[in-house]
């Protein structure tokens, strides 16, 4: 088996940064250095309903749960 950095520097430049990107996000998600609700892209509210930020930064279970209640709601139209 060969160098893990040597393996990492093979890959493509675009695969590369979007695997340290994944591996950052999930990293940090898992660690609760960011609420995996603030990552969460919703294009119909986003596009159509302009909001742009539902909730606060830091997050907190009713702005959490609202959001969720937004996404499954703009799944069923």
């Amino acid at each position: 088996m060969g160098d893990p950095w040597q393996w990492y520097q093979d890959i493509p430049v675009v695969s590369r940064c979007y695997l340290t990107a994944s591996f950052l996000t999930t990293a940090a998600c898992a660690m609760d250095l960011v609420s995996p609700f603030s990552l969460y892209f919703n294009f119909g509210l986003i596009v159509y309903k302009g909001q742009v930020r539902s909730h606060s930064p830091l997050g907190s279970a009713r702005s959490a749960y609202q959001l969720e209640l937004g996404a499954i709601e703009a799944c069923h139209r």
